[in-house]
């Protein structure tokens, strides 16, 4: 009988476990998805003459980071209904309506520097952040 009851505690215990472990690797699952592939592309690159592309992301915020690491976020432009943000040579803009993968407009400016630039867009969340870089050529 003591045996028993043993072998039920144990049994519990081990069930206890399996459930944690489960539990836990499937929040690690489901948050190792919030990477990279939040955007639909790794890298954007424009010319040296500038010019508009667009990429699509699950993302709910936009920001434009500098070289310096300074990051700016965008701003919500009512009439158009646009969060946009300008660092430097860059405008990147996305509606605000919108669920799941939303456009987001990336437009640089002619490169006349003779240098090679770069800035990050990205986005941030309660639980990750992504970076992709935005690419100029000289």
């Amino acid at each position: 009988m003591m045996y028993n009851c043993i072998y039920l505690v144990i049994k519990q215990f081990d069930m206890k476990r399996i459930i944690f472990v489960l539990t836990a690797a499937l929040a690690m699952v489901s948050l190792s998805s919030c990477d990279k592939d939040s955007f639909d592309a790794t890298r954007v690159v424009f010319s040296n003459e500038g010019g508009t592309q667009t990429v699509r992301a699950s993302i709910y915020t936009l920001s434009i980071t500098d070289k310096n690491g300074r990051e700016v976020m965008s701003v919500l432009d009512e009439i158009s209904g646009m969060y946009v943000v300008t660092v430097d040579w860059l405008t990147a803009s996305m509606p605000k309506e919108g669920r799941g993968s939303r456009e987001i407009t990336l437009t640089a400016e002619k490169n006349t520097t003779g240098k090679k630039r770069r800035l990050y867009i990205g986005s941030m969340d309660a639980n990750f952040s992504v970076d992709i870089p935005v690419v100029q050529h000289k």
